[in-house]
């Protein structure tokens, strides 16, 4: 069935996604590279990729508990990887805003929290009626929160230099994982609808993976560009 075929793709996508992002994090203490970095954004890259990371895992546990366990709502351990990863990266775009504001005398991070609450808003009132399970309102809320302080990507492209291209990538996979959350929260309570949330998934994941080539491509280059000025 296609929707089997879509899902089977999902969970090679987020693997090879998951790999990606491990790679790049072993290149964070390797190379010098953490030096290229002051410690508040080197700690918002490595938790940022991290989050990704860890909700690639949870896209490839989910995928192997329901082939083991076909026709069950399982709460399990991909739920751990799933909220642990989204707050990560909620947090490190928030800590983003926070050190863009500061370096730039901006109110960056006040614009930023007034789009992240008013998607989230929307987002709950999408999927809150149709569903009690908590779980099932809170992905597509932290989802929406991170597109909201995920913004900040654009309004200060400039102050992110070679970093901006990576972290603008992983916007738009934050953005069809959010459609693939409330498609999901929707599919949970009966619709038929998985073939969607699947769909948005996998651009998902597969977006955050080229993100991730971006990300080491990019810190090779700047590396580059610092050896030859010292």
């Amino acid at each position: 069935m296609m929707v089997d075929i879509i899902s089977l793709l999902v969970a090679l996508s987020a693997t090879v996604a998951a790999g990606l992002g491990i790679f790049v994090l072993g290149h964070f203490f390797r190379d010098q590279l953490k030096n290229l970095f002051d410690d508040a954004n080197y700690f918002v890259f490595f938790f940022l990729i991290s989050g990704y990371v860890l909700y690639a895992i949870g896209e490839l546990t989910y995928y192997l508990m329901n082939v083991n366990f076909p026709g069950k709502d399982i709460i399990g351990v991909q739920d751990v990887y799933w909220f642990g990863g989204g707050i990560l990266i909620l947090v490190s775009f928030m800590g983003l805003n926070l050190y863009l504001s500061r370096e730039n005398n901006h109110h960056y991070f006040l614009t930023s929290l007034l789009i992240a609450l008013s998607l989230a808003v929307i987002s709950y009132l999408l999927v809150a009626r149709a569903n009690s399970f908590l779980f099932d309102v809170t992905y597509p809320v932290i989802s929406s929160l991170i597109i909201g302080f995920s913004s900040i990507v654009f309004f200060a492209a400039g102050s992110l230099g070679l970093m901006a291209r990576p972290l603008q990538i992983l916007f738009f996979a934050s953005l069809a994982i959010l459609l693939g959350d409330i498609f999901f929260s929707f599919e949970l309570k009966g619709g038929n609808v998985k073939l969607i949330s699947d769909a948005f998934y996998l651009v998902g994941y597969s977006v955050s993976g080229v993100a991730f080539i971006f990300f080491r491509k990019n810190m090779l280059s700047y590396a580059n560009r610092n050896n030859k000025n010292n």
